[in-house]
């Protein structure tokens, strides 16, 4: 994946030629004005032709040779008519692109031509000093841009404003080659035992039944493909969040640990070396939130539950019709925006929509589905992470607040699991791409394991750059990623710091720390009202060895996760989420 970022600042004037009236008193001078005009204008022809674009203050021979490879065109035309702030975004980002010069004129072009198709032959005057974000509602008209070479530019954008357009780079031969896996992982029904809308497939451990509609669905092959290692975290670093001064500082240092790094490694993965030194704080790049907290003080509060508790059934099954992202903005404009973030029903409502209608379910029955699984999963969801992320800041300290953060660390935790089905799948992707023939336990199972082995191709390239060793290392980062989180709002909020201290016990015992969960568990208050909680300390009271107990609450955890998971699959299932989620996806 090769990726660029579109960042357009705003700016604050118009740019513009101001003309002076006045008199000539004589003919003599009227003369001499139009031949001077007459060499402007000849002047400014002979620029246009050799250059093809005005009005910059770069030196973009040197900078931008591959400026000069623009073609005459009404797109073009339209380049020295641009904000010079605009016009060095522009180039600047595309030349991150590693692209040849012809493709990256190519793109620039493609991109003025899709404003202007927005259009028709003519671009208003007042369009063209447009703020960012409305710049990209012309640029989502065209999902892709494909050039002569045969190479395709992808814009992955999400479904609500932002302030930055990325693209990515899909070359022409892998693009080639995922056609023809494709084509070779093509299924019959009649080849397939199908029984009341399950697919049964036979796999080491058993006969499973996957729905139907999960294992025929359509995925974005070619969008996946170029978003690549993109789609995870530590590619990028995360991004920081600063405690205010006045804010339970004393309670986050106590909640603080210091953990010994154990140096180990499974992984020895050609090109991948394994020199046990920890990355230092130089390898991970960390993203700064920018946006300033917003004044809620004139919100009102929801009031949802109390008046008519039906309508949140209503209200939440009505939004399943559409995808993920869609839903998220219609939730977004219709109540994050508009009520209070603190008071009133908005954090309980945000809670039950996280958990109802943005939560999904990855059939994991085989390695290559599951890791592929996953990095479709994080496809559709990436975007809201940073869609929380900024609402976060915005409205900080707030009991709607802490619900971003809380999804965020769930999906941090995703993103964790996802990693290390990926590299547990990597084998497998290359003997299946090996072998002859068509495959009927996975549908398109080479085009889907091709993905997983470029995917884990270009993340662990890109991991090696940042200097981490293993495997064991780079779980450890999301690990102690997710930590921070619960530990940053267990000390800053009071109102949910019991949820975030059980949430934090029960990361401890994934990672197989039961004395450590059991310790926190045992320090929270008897009235905390979570359902699996008030399971676990009836465990924690009955008067067994701690062996004994700590089966009994790995019981206990295992079969609250399988029912959830199991009334979450129905709920898919009913509103059909693999089919509407492609609907509005491009075919490339």
């Amino acid at each position: 994946m090769k990726r660029a970022s579109f960042v357009f600042p705003f700016w604050k004037k118009e740019w513009f030629w101001s003309w002076k009236k006045g008199s000539f008193s004589s003919f003599r001078q009227a003369v001499f004005l139009s031949f001077i005009g007459h060499l402007i204008f000849i002047g400014l022809l002979i620029i246009t032709e050799q250059g093809h674009f005005l009005g910059s203050h770069k030196s973009f021979d040197s900078e931008s040779p591959w400026l000069t490879k623009l073609n005459s065109s009404s797109a073009s035309a339209l380049l020295p008519l641009l904000p010079p702030s605009l016009q060095d975004s522009l180039f600047d980002s595309i030349d991150k692109f590693r692209l040849p010069d012809g493709e990256k004129a190519a793109l620039l072009e493609k991109l003025l031509q899709s404003w202007i198709d927005y259009y028709g032959d003519q671009l208003p005057e007042k369009q063209r000093n447009l703020p960012p974000e409305d710049l990209f509602k012309f640029w989502r008209q065209q999902p892709y841009f494909d050039f002569d070479s045969g190479d395709t530019v992808i814009p992955v954008l999400p479904p609500f404003e932002s302030e930055e357009l990325e693209l990515f780079f899909l070359p022409k031969e892998k693009k080639d080659r995922l056609r023809e896996f494709k084509s070779r992982g093509e299924l019959n029904r009649r080849d397939l035992v199908i029984y009341r809308n399950r697919v049964i497939i036979r796999t080491p451990g058993g006969e499973v039944a996957i729905p139907e509609e999960y294992f025929f669905r359509q995925c974005p092959y070619e969008q996946l493909l170029a978003c690549g290692a993109g789609l995870f975290y530590i590619t990028e670093g995360f991004p920081t969040l600063e405690a205010q001064d006045d804010v339970g500082g004393s309670q986050e240092k106590e909640l603080r640990e210091t953990e010994s790094i154990e140096q180990e490694s499974v992984m020895k993965k050609n090109g991948f070396r394994v020199i046990l030194i920890p990355p230092s704080d130089e390898t991970e790049e960390k993203t700064s939130l920018e946006l300033k907290p917003e004044d809620d003080s004139d919100r009102l509060p929801l009031r949802l539950y109390q008046s008519n508790p039906t309508r949140v059934t209503q209200i939440l099954d009505s939004l399943m019709a559409f995808s993920e992202g869609m839903q998220f903005k219609f939730f977004k404009e219709k109540y994050l925006d508009i009520y209070h973030p603190h008071q009133g029903d908005l954090p309980r409502f945000t809670r039950d929509f996280i958990n109802s209608n943005l939560s999904n379910i990855i059939i994991a029955y085989n390695p290559i589905a599951g890791a592929f699984g996953f990095i479709e999963q994080l496809f559709f969801s990436k975007h809201l992470d940073y869609a929380f992320l900024e609402y976060w800041q915005r409205h900080p300290y707030t009991k709607t607040g802490w619900e971003a953060l809380f999804y965020i660390a769930s999906h941090l935790n995703f993103e964790k699991r996802g990693i290390a089905y990926l590299y547990s799948a990597y084998g497998e992707t290359k003997r299946a791409l090996t072998r002859w023939g068509r495959e009927s336990d996975i549908y398109q199972k080479k085009a889907k394991a091709y993905i997983v082995k470029e995917v884990y191709e270009e993340l662990t390239s890109t991991l090696e750059r940042k200097n981490y060793q293993s495997l064991e290392e780079v779980l450890r980062w999301y690990t102690q990623k997710e930590k921070e989180l619960y530990q940053f709002i267990a000390a800053h909020g009071p109102e949910v710091r019991s949820r975030a201290l059980f949430s934090l016990a029960l990361l401890y015992w994934e990672e197989g720390e039961e004395m450590k969960a059991i310790d926190i568990w045992q320090g929270l208050p008897p009235d905390y009202s979570s359902e699996t909680f008030q399971d676990i300390r009836e465990v924690l009271n009955y008067p067994t060895s701690m062996a004994k107990k700590i089966k009994m609450i790995g019981g206990v955890l295992n079969w609250e996760r399988s029912d959830t998971n199991k009334k979450q699959l129905e709920r898919l299932i009913k509103f059909h989420r693999w089919k509407v989620r492609v609907r509005t996806l491009p075919s490339l």
